[in-house]
């Protein structure tokens, strides 16, 4: 499947992000309806293509420019899309406004550190780690956990010890970006 466009391509990768942006408002419409088990459905589907689209695209070589600004474009509205709309709700079982501004805090600290490199270096070439791998993986599996607890009861009781954990993930993504960031802002030209 190709589509070519100005400034990459539109391949299965990049049509797999571009579906996991369009289910958020889908999420959202079920949550807001009360239909917990069709927005866990949801929801799940948008976290399958995070982890499809990047494993098809690294093992086929289907790697974009479109898709390197798409994807984690995507993950940030599905993270904040799906956290504010759980937020916003009136499920028993919720996240609390601490967990939600680290959240915050990690979405717009990424955004402000590739704008000052963009800024001064005119390039950015940075790529994602473990940290932050595993800090929007917790957190996808925080918000399908708090679903879980809403429509059975269950892991009510472990959504606390969930949060702290991927704040624990949140902090090392942003000390470890900082770090990387650092570094490439310190490189020569000959490392991107």
């Amino acid at each position: 499947m190709k589509l070519y466009l100005k400034n990459g391509m539109l391949n299965i990768p990049n049509t797999l992000t571009i579906l996991r942006i369009i289910l958020l408002p889908l999420f959202i419409m079920k949550l807001s309806r009360g239909e917990i088990e069709q927005a866990f459905i949801v929801f799940s589907i948008a976290a399958f293509t995070d982890l499809l689209d990047g494993f098809i695209a690294r093992k086929l070589s289907m790697i974009t420019p479109l898709g390197q600004i798409l994807d984690p474009l995507a993950d940030k509205i599905m993270i904040i899309g799906g956290f504010v709309a759980i937020y916003l709700s009136d499920l028993p079982v919720q996240i609390s406004s601490f967990f939600l501004f680290f959240v915050y805090l990690k979405e717009f600290y990424t955004i402000l550190g590739i704008s000052v490199i963009y800024l001064f270096k005119g390039k950015i070439n940075i790529q994602p780690n473990i940290f932050g791998k595993m800090a929007t993986f917790m957190e996808s599996l925080s918000i399908l956990i708090l679903l879980v607890s809403n429509l059975t009861g269950m892991f009510a009781h472990f959504v606390n010890y969930l949060a702290m954990a991927t704040i624990g993930f949140i902090t090392a993504a942003i000390v470890s970006y900082t770090l990387d960031g650092i570094d490439y802002m310190t490189k020569n030209e000959q490392y991107s």
